[in-house]
């Protein structure tokens, strides 16, 4: 039986460079094209990565500048849109770029896809006036 040919993995989400605050979140997309006719080819480790600059991706983790609860990689096996929520640490700031990253369990090919740039402005620390109480005994 023909099998279909994965070609590419494109972000879904957010489509456009973001500016969030410290603690916001945001949904991440990714989703496969593949051609022809048949059954899906392999399944494949759908990656939701982020970088600082430094060309070091990493998948995004549980905990951190930006951490996610959901299940990353997701294992995929269509070509339908596969989604996380990114949370960003209260006090993170500066600028990271996400993409997705698919990687075929059977052939070892991977794609990806585009970065959308992601801007993080820290929350504000509270100001604290010292309070000083005296007691007497």
């Amino acid at each position: 039986m023909a099998q279909q040919t994965i070609n590419s993995i494109s972000i879904t989400q957010p489509s456009s460079p973001q500016n969030i605050t410290g603690g916001d979140s945001f949904t991440m997309g990714g989703q496969l094209s593949a051609s022809g006719h048949g059954g899906w080819p392999e399944n494949v480790d759908m990656y939701f990565e982020w970088d600082q600059g430094t060309g070091t991706w990493q998948t995004i983790p549980s905990s951190g500048d930006l951490h996610t609860a959901d299940t990353n990689p997701a294992v995929v096996a269509d070509a339908n849109e596969h989604t996380i929520t990114v949370n960003s640490d209260n006090f993170a700031d500066g600028t990271f770029n996400i993409r997705t990253h698919g990687h075929g369990q059977t052939s070892g090919t991977d794609w990806y896809s585009s970065t959308v740039q992601i801007n993080i402005t820290a929350q504000s620390t509270p100001t604290y006036t010292p309070k000083i109480i005296v007691a007497t005994f």
